[in-house]
């Protein structure tokens, strides 16, 4: 296999796992929030139990932590192989550029996906005061 073939299927894979990462963080933020929002019993131990808000925080921030930071190992892995590519062949430098995992993906993700946490850990914080019904 030559140069070019491994730098781009290196590049489709990170940018798979990019993907796979962002919509699965998505997509549990969303559960949780729901389920949070919509179980007044998880709201009331929340509020009547600190140890587990606690816990519940520092999850949260935990899995933020992460999620940003294999994105950003994601994103920097794609760079590295996209600037050993940069000055080879025109056509295969226009294919790679559909792989690539630009630093804005990375600031949007950080932007969407943060103020689902915020918005999670909000709803932690105030479990019981801000949703009673």
């Amino acid at each position: 296999m030559n140069f070019e073939q491994e730098a781009l299927d290196a590049l489709k894979s990170l940018q798979a796992e990019y993907l796979n990462s962002v919509w699965k963080t998505f997509a549990a933020l969303m559960v949780s929030i729901g389920w949070v929002m919509s179980s007044q019993e998880t709201r009331h131990f929340l509020e009547a139990t600190l140890a587990v808000k606690g816990v519940a925080i520092a999850v949260v921030l935990g899995l933020a932590l992460m999620h940003w930071l294999t994105l950003h190992d994601l994103q920097t892995k794609s760079q590295r192989i996209f600037d050993q590519i940069l000055h080879r062949d025109e056509l295969f430098g226009a294919v790679k550029t559909s792989y690539e995992i630009k630093r804005i993906y990375i600031y949007a993700s950080f932007l969407i996906n943060g103020l689902l946490y915020v918005l999670l850990l909000t709803i932690i914080l105030n479990a019981d005061s801000t949703l009673s019904t």
